[in-house]
C-alpha cells in the first residue's frame, strides 16, 4: 500500500507512515466515538494534569468544549489549547470519508484531521489574544487535503507553537520559528 502525504507543498511515498497513521486513526475514532456513547470523556482536571504529555488536539462539531485531547487511552474536553512542538495532520482517506458523510460518528463524520503536540495548557473558560506575528490556520475537508494558514494560503506541516480557540474556531500559530511560547492560560 502506498500512500500520498503532503510535506511542505511537495508530494511523498511513505508507505509505513500511512500504515501506522490508518491504524491509529481507526483506534481513535473507535475510543472517541465510545467516551461519547456513553459519555466518557476525562474531565477538565485530568485534562490539566497532561501537562507535558504529547496528545492529538481534534475538532469535535459540538457547541461547547469545541475540542478533544486524547492522550494514550483517554479523551478529554478543552475550549482553549496550548501545545508546542505541534505537527499538523490529515489522514487522506479519512477526509474522503468525512466529506461523503460515511464516518463511524453520529454525525456521519470522523476524526481525520489532527494537531499531535505536547500539552503545555488546556481550559474550559478563558481569553486569549493571538500575539503580533501569530496568524489563524485553517482546515476545510470539502476545499482542501491540509491545514494552510489563512491569509497566504500556505499548507502548515508544523510550528513550534499552536493555540486552539472557540468562537469562532481558530488555530493559530507563529508565522516564525522563533516565535515565543503562548501565554499560559489557568
Amino acid at each position: 500500500m502506498t500512500a500520498t502525504t503532503i510535506r511542505s507543498g511537495s508530494v511523498c511515498d511513505r508507505p509505513a507512515r500511512r500504515l501506522t497513521m490508518a491504524r491509529s486513526i481507526e483506534s481513535l475514532n473507535r475510543r472517541y466515538a465510545a467516551a461519547v456513547a456513553c459519555r466518557g470523556l476525562c474531565d477538565p482536571e485530568t485534562v490539566a494534569s497532561w501537562r507535558g504529555r504529547r496528545v492529538r488536539v481534534f475538532l469535535r462539531h459540538e457547541s461547547d468544549h469545541v475540542f478533544a485531547i486524547a492522550a494514550e487511552d483517554c479523551i478529554g474536553m478543552a475550549d482553549y489549547v496550548g501545545l508546542t512542538a505541534v505537527s499538523f495532520d490529515v489522514d487522506e482517506p479519512g477526509r474522503l470519508q468525512a466529506c461523503a458523510g460515511l464516518g463511524p460518528l453520529p454525525n456521519g463524520r470522523n476524526v481525520h484531521a489532527f494537531l499531535t503536540g505536547t500539552l503545555l495548557w488546556a481550559g474550559m473558560t478563558s481569553r486569549w489574544n493571538p500575539p503580533v506575528g501569530w496568524q489563524e490556520v485553517v482546515y476545510r475537508p470539502h476545499q482542501m487535503k491540509h491545514f494552510q494558514f489563512r491569509s497566504t494560503q500556505q499548507p502548515v506541516q508544523t510550528a513550534p507553537y499552536a493555540v486552539c480557540t472557540p468562537h469562532p474556531v481558530q488555530v493559530w500559530c507563529p508565522r516564525h520559528s522563533t516565535a515565543e511560547p503562548p501565554e499560559v492560560l489557568q
